[in-house]
C-alpha cells in the first residue's frame, strides 16, 4: 500500500469512516466490521452510480424543498416510490427548461 493509502485509512480508521482510497479499503479493520466492509464494497463497485445533482439550476433548492416531504408519504405508503421520482423528475425538467 502507498503510503496515501496509509494517511487515509489510519485518518479514516480514527474518524470512524468509510475510506475513500482503494488501498485503504482493503485494511483488516474496514474488512472485519460487516457495515464498513459493505460501505466500502459499495463504495469501490464499479456497478455504483452517483447522481449528478444540478445544483447549478437556480430552482434546485426549492425542487428539493417540495420533493423531500414525500419521502415520509412514501414511507406512510400513501405514495409509490415510482411515483415520488416521477415527481421529482418532473419539477427537474420544469426547472431546466425555465433556463
Amino acid at each position: 500500500m502507498g503510503p496515501s493509502g496509509l494517511v487515509q485509512g489510519s485518518r479514516a480508521e480514527s474518524a470512524g469512516e468509510i475510506p475513500a482510497n482503494k488501498d485503504a479499503a482493503d485494511d483488516e479493520w474496514v474488512q472485519s466490521v460487516p457495515y464498513m466492509k459493505s460501505a466500502s464494497d459499495l463504495l469501490n463497485s464499479g456497478e455504483t452510480k452517483f447522481s449528478d445533482v444540478p445544483y447549478y439550476l437556480p430552482g434546485y433548492a426549492n425542487v428539493q424543498k417540495s420533493v423531500e416531504p414525500l419521502i415520509q408519504k412514501v414511507m406512510a405508503k400513501q405514495m409509490t416510490a415510482q411515483e415520488r421520482l416521477d415527481k421529482w423528475a418532473s419539477l427537474l425538467e420544469q426547472e431546466k427548461a425555465a433556463q
